[in-house]
């Protein structure tokens, strides 16, 4: 099975923010910032900082993980450096939703009906909680100041380490359908999505 997951941050003030580690269970994946992946700005919008793999220079949108069975549940876990003082851990528990195709992503774009005329046609992969939300609305991502409002399925946590310093922790739940492989291949109009040879081995 190919899964495609985008850790990201979003971030509207100039903070400096790097990627430390990212976590893949049960996966059994530790991603470390500088060996195994980077963050970079794929989007036009440079407020988002989007964890790939380390190769070099490209900022591709998100990773790509090829494993050997298909769990029901992926927890993804990424942790991020404030300003070098203190660390904000994203934590998304990923539902996967059916067994119909061997792919999965949490681009909710890659869901929907595609009606190019020189590609197979799509068909909606959208499942009903997600019927009339916007990716802005409903996907995950990391924020240390939202400016959009309460996200769907999220939970923050602010508190004080044992330093007392500021961690920040935010739990979302994301439910996610399969999708037909050739949906993740890149195009003309991805350029950005990570090519099936940088996928990581599960």
């Amino acid at each position: 099975m190919l899964v495609h997951l985008r850790p990201r941050f979003y971030c509207v003030q100039p903070w400096h923010v790097e990627l430390v580690d990212v976590r893949l269970e049960p996966l059994g994946l530790i991603l470390r910032n500088g060996v195994d992946v980077a963050a970079g700005r794929p989007y036009p919008n440079k407020g988002y900082l989007v964890a790939h793999r380390k190769l070099g220079r490209l900022a591709a949108d998100g990773l790509l993980i090829d494993c050997k069975d298909m769990p029901s549940t992926i927890e993804c876990v990424a942790r991020w450096s404030i300003e070098a003082s203190y660390i904000a851990s994203h934590r998304v528990t990923y539902q996967i939703l059916d067994d119909e195709f061997d792919a999965v992503t949490d681009d909710m774009t890659l869901w929907a009906r595609w009606l190019g005329r020189t590609s197979p046609a799509w068909n909606t992969r959208m499942p009903s909680w997600a019927k009339g939300l916007s990716p802005v609305e409903a996907e995950p991502v990391m924020e240390i100041e939202s400016t959009r409002g309460t996200r769907l399925n999220t939970r923050d946590y602010t508190c004080l380490d044992e330093h007392g310093n500021p961690v920040l922790e935010r739990h979302q739940q994301y439910a996610m359908p399969t999708v037909e492989r050739f949906r993740l291949a890149p195009s003309k109009y991805r350029s950005k999505m990570p090519l099936l040879s940088t996928a990581f081995s599960a």
